[in-house]
């Protein structure tokens, strides 16, 4: 009897053993994020407003226009500066004045010589030579302080209008034309949503065998447009010790501009796969961090 009941035991577990499915395999959660995330700093002078050239939501390129300061007294005076930075009159005249005292000590020296001229005459000549070459350096040199504040006010005139630092997406404008605003103060912020970054919370004992480069799946919680490609591009140098993770940043391609603060499942694909079918290095699941 009682091995009747072994046997009938022993095939139930066999039994619930055949029908127990295999565990599905699972990523890491996390976050996507912009892969660039500026607050624009204004200029380092204050001002007033003349135009906004950009709206929320248009995408620009690094080095695009954004904000143009009232920059009317400066193209004023920039062309007063112009104007004496290319005013050779004061050399020409100090190279005539030098050359008729050249010419003028030429000839009391001949004369000099020629027991026609005092030596008071000649030193007197002499010094008039010296003093019209001194004036023609310092008319030269005047000419050259006069360029360069020329072109420091043309460096000045291209500073009233902030250029964006990196491409991306206007997300919010924090300025008005008509206003005036302080020096640094912020004026936009600009986002990069393509590629998106990931910042990924890898069990310290997995993120061993995790390299720069490694490809990486991304699955959206919406399950929208399936598995996304993605490529761990750093790896960093400090672990959290709370959590006992890592963080592995991954980026991924995100033609379609899909907004940045989803979840998402990453996957690590194994060092030397074939391809995306290939078997991938299934990581556990681990808390985001955030």
């Amino acid at each position: 009897m009682r091995t009747a009941w072994l046997v009938l035991l022993a095939a139930a577990g066999l039994a619930g053993a055949g029908e127990r499915r295999p565990e599905g395999p699972q990523g890491i959660k996390a976050v996507t994020e912009p892969s660039e995330d500026r607050t624009v700093l204004g200029f380092t002078f204050p001002g007033r407003i003349a135009k906004v050239l950009v709206k929320e939501g248009q995408y620009v390129q690094a080095g695009q226009p954004l904000i143009q300061l009232d920059d009317a007294v400066e193209r004023v005076e920039l062309e007063m500066l112009k104007a004496k930075a290319e005013d050779s009159t004061r050399v020409r005249a100090a190279e005539l004045r030098l050359k008729r005292a050249r010419v003028v000590l030429g000839k009391v020296r001949k004369a000099y010589q020629d027991k026609a001229a005092s030596k008071r005459e000649l030193e007197e000549a002499t010094l008039a030579a010296a003093m019209a070459e001194l004036e023609l350096e310092i008319a030269r040199l005047e000419r050259r302080q006069a360029q360069g504040r020329y072109r420091q006010a043309v460096l000045k005139l291209e500073r009233m209008r902030l250029l964006s630092p990196v491409a991306g997406r206007i997300e919010r404008l924090l300025v008005r034309a008509g206003e005036s605003i302080k020096a640094l103060a912020p004026v936009a912020r600009i986002v990069q949503v393509n590629p998106l970054r990931i910042e990924v919370p890898v069990p310290m004992a997995r993120a061993r065998g995790i390299r720069p480069g490694q490809a990486a799946r991304v699955r959206f919680a919406d399950g929208a447009g399936g598995a996304a490609a993605g490529r761990v591009v750093r790896l960093s140098s400090v672990a959290d010790a709370g959590s006992g993770t890592l963080a592995v940043r991954v980026e991924v391609p995100n033609p379609a501009g899909r907004p940045a603060g989803e979840q998402v499942t990453v996957e690590f694909i194994a060092t030397g796969a074939p391809g995306p079918s290939s078997r991938a290095a299934r990581l556990g699941p681990a808390r985001s961090g955030r």
